[in-house]
């Protein structure tokens, strides 16, 4: 054990019991968040200069614009059937 932890314990034996229980919470939810993030795999954001390219295909020769009003209509005609469901 550390001396730090050793300090820390003796300071917390200082506290009173509903101190060292809300103390003990708060050291839970560190350590579980830290668990949390040693496990997520980390996101990384890419540069549009990295993945420019990579969807070539997508448009499939389609302009921009007009494929996202196409777009925006299928999502309206979706959204028209759901509200429309009882």
């Amino acid at each position: 054990m550390s001396t730090t932890m050793l300090e820390i314990i003796k300071q917390a034996d200082g506290l009173s019991v509903s101190d060292q229980i809300e103390l003990a919470v708060c050291l839970m939810e560190l350590a579980k968040a830290r668990v949390t993030q040693l496990n997520s795999p980390a996101q990384t954001q890419h540069k549009w200069r990295e993945i420019r390219g990579r969807y070539a295909g997508l448009l499939n020769g389609e302009d921009a614009q007009v494929w996202v009003n196409r777009l925006r209509e299928e999502w309206d005609e979706r959204e028209a059937q759901w509200s429309a469901r009882p």
